[in-house]
């Protein structure tokens, strides 16, 4: 038995795919999407896209710097209460001249007041 032979020439056209479809067929629009040809060479969607994500790069790097920094000063920055002991010698006894004289004042203001009335 002999295997079968095929002649493609009438199944398919001698012209190459896809050429002339979009030629053949009508275009249908609509309000959200439409089948027509849509190409062009313009790259300024390439362009506007590159240049977002590089604004969105510079923001987050800034931010990363940002923070990096709070983050340097908050670990580097000395206390001041580390150090209370040894440069904080005032106490309330050291101002209590102040504070009596302070409190006597206030009396004879207070005492005063009262005696005009």
């Amino acid at each position: 038995m002999e295997a079968p032979s095929f002649d493609y020439s009438k199944i398919a056209p001698n012209t190459p795919d896809d050429t002339g479809l979009a030629s053949r067929r009508p275009a249908i629009e609509s309000a959200s999407a439409s089948t027509a040809n849509q190409e062009n060479n313009s790259n300024f969607a390439y362009i506007l896209t590159g240049f977002a994500l590089a604004g969105i790069a510079v923001f987050a790097i800034a931010l990363l710097w940002l923070a990096f920094g709070i983050m340097q000063t908050a670990v580097s920055a000395p206390y001041m209460y580390d150090h209370m002991s040894e440069s904080h010698t005032d106490s309330w006894d050291d101002y209590s001249d102040e504070l009596e004289e302070f409190e006597d004042r206030l009396w004879d203001e207070y005492h005063g007041g009262h005696r005009d009335a």
